[in-house]
């Protein structure tokens, strides 16, 4: 897990903490483009997120979703 700080003030951001797995993804991929584009590369300490903690939260249950419903219907082939 990782720690992010989501919100769109810097001084009204949320603590939000999420599987490394999930900065692989394209969603949460586009969160992080965002992050570049508000603050460049060179973001000192953390790393924030310029959204809406409800979009953010949004994101986190698709991805899970998504990641749930592939766990379900994997297949082990032997």
């Amino acid at each position: 897990y990782l720690v992010v700080h989501v919100g769109e003030s810097g001084d009204d951001t949320r603590r939000m903490v999420v599987p490394v797995v999930y900065f692989n993804h394209p969603l949460f991929g586009k969160l992080l483009e965002q992050a570049e584009r508000a603050y460049g590369f060179d973001q000192p300490g953390r790393i924030t997120i310029p959204c809406k903690v409800s979009d953010f939260e949004q994101v986190q249950m698709k991805i899970a979703a998504r990641d749930h419903w592939r766990r379900k219907w994997s297949f082990k082939i032997f």
